[in-house]
């Protein structure tokens, strides 16, 4: 009788270990590998952690300098781009190990010099880029406040046009430009710009949205409110 419970006892221990071995198994992310056992180590936690971590601030860090030379030739090749394929690779290997630039042999003094002087004088830019940011921002600026201001507005409109009690149709005046960017406007984003082009599409969408704004200022009724900020995102490419 004893023997049979020994037994049974080394039996189960066993099927223990035999669980807790096939509980603990490998999730592979890229090329590094991650073991998760259902002991919860503590060291082996935190390992995996810190490694996890590394591979999502940067891809590229565990990937042998070899191989990530190949993706960068490869990618140039695919692209059209072979006549700058030296550049692809210094730009990989950089964005590898960024912070240690200086050590990288592939980059040339030249090319050092220049980061440096980017992290030296990070706010030493081209005119046009500060222009280019500033006329950007004064866009987003004007569309925030035409598709946003309408929130204070409702103070006056909504009792002017006999809606304030009606959440259906204040709703739906006040989500007319998204409405109209989700059902129409975002749906000619790619034939405007197959059509017009670039430029053309953006000049044509600002024009449409300044004219629709000023015609928000001279409605009677919460029908013509509703038509004017639909057509204000009539073409998609201007919030898309």
């Amino acid at each position: 009788m004893s023997n049979h419970r020994k037994g049974d006892s080394i039996s189960e221990k066993s099927d223990e270990h035999t669980h807790t071995e096939n509980a603990s198994h490998t999730v592979a992310s890229g090329s590094g590998k991650y073991k998760q056992n259902s002991k919860g180590n503590d060291k082996d936690d935190v390992a995996n952690m810190q490694a996890l971590t590394r591979k999502l601030e940067n891809p590229l860090y565990d990937i042998e300098k070899s191989d990530l030379i190949k993706q960068a030739e490869q990618f140039a090749d695919e692209h059209g781009l072979s006549e700058d394929k030296e550049l692809f690779i210094k730009a990989a290997i950089l964005a590898q190990n960024p912070k240690n630039f200086h050590d990288l042999e592939e980059l040339s003094d030249e090319d050092k010099a220049s980061l440096q002087h980017e992290i030296d004088h990070k706010w030493r830019q081209p005119y046009d880029l500060y222009f280019l940011a500033a006329a950007s921002g004064m866009a987003a600026v004007v569309q925030g406040m035409d598709e946003t201001v309408v929130s204070g507005a409702q103070l006056y409109y909504l009792p002017e046009f006999g809606i304030k009690n009606n959440d259906l149709l204040t709703g739906l005046v006040n989500g007319a430009p998204y409405l109209c960017c989700a059902v129409l406007g975002c749906w000619l984003t790619e034939p405007l710009n197959r059509w017009l082009g670039r430029r053309g599409t953006i000049f044509l969408s600002c024009t449409i949205a300044a004219l629709a704004s000023i015609w928000e200022a001279f409605t009677y009724s919460w029908p013509q409110l509703f038509a004017a900020r639909y057509v204000f995102n009539l073409f998609g490419p201007f919030c898309s």
